[in-house]
């Protein structure tokens, strides 16, 4: 199975939760021996782990500053939205496509899928309309989505028109640690 993630979220994002679940689903599932994973993302500036990401990690070969305000940014992940991204899907024969950061190009085959963290931005932070709208559109196209917990698939379905059988929640989990050693040093 092919799996591709665009890792837009490692160019929003230096750190972050979003970043750490995706670091970490992409460590555990190159390990599958029938999984053959694709990250495909932009070298940032401030990329110091490159290693950690993944060991089958591509990158596009073109630096794009990290501006503030990320205008560039922002019309350069549109036209890769709308011709990168659907041409390496396809040359990579995708069998799902799992958006890192609600971009979900409208011309792929392989199936969509998209996590969802939370749906703050549509109950508090209404002002943000083209980001709303972007994200909406991608939850619609997706053909599987993730949400985090029980309230989230609520807040899915109260904001988002979709049938309620195209939701799974998975919840959060933490990575594999030495609980022996965490417990000992930070509760004795």
């Amino acid at each position: 199975m092919n799996i591709f993630y665009d890792g837009v979220i490692f160019n929003l994002h230096e750190y972050g939760g979003i970043n750490r679940y995706f670091m970490e689903l992409v460590d555990k599932i190159s390990n599958f021996e029938d999984a053959n994973l694709l990250l495909f993302r932009f070298p940032s500036l401030f990329d110091k782990k490159k290693n950690i990401i993944s060991k089958k990690s591509i990158e596009f070969p073109i630096r794009i500053p990290r501006i503030k305000g990320i205008p560039r940014l922002k019309k350069y992940l549109t036209e890769i939205d709308k011709i990168i991204l659907p041409r390496m899907v396809r040359n990579f024969n995708s069998d799902i496509y799992h958006t890192t950061y609600y971009r979900i190009p409208q011309n792929i085959k392989a199936s969509k899928v998209i996590t969802v963290y939370d749906m703050i931005h549509e109950k508090f932070l209404r002002h943000e309309k083209r980001f709303l709208q972007q994200k909406a559109m991608c939850i619609k196209l997706a053909d599987k989505v993730i949400a985090i917990s029980e309230s989230t698939k609520r807040d899915i379905l109260e904001y988002i028109d979709i049938p309620e059988e195209k939701i799974t929640i998975t919840y959060l989990a933490a990575n594999s640690l030495n609980t022996n050693h965490y417990f000992k040093s930070t509760i004795c």
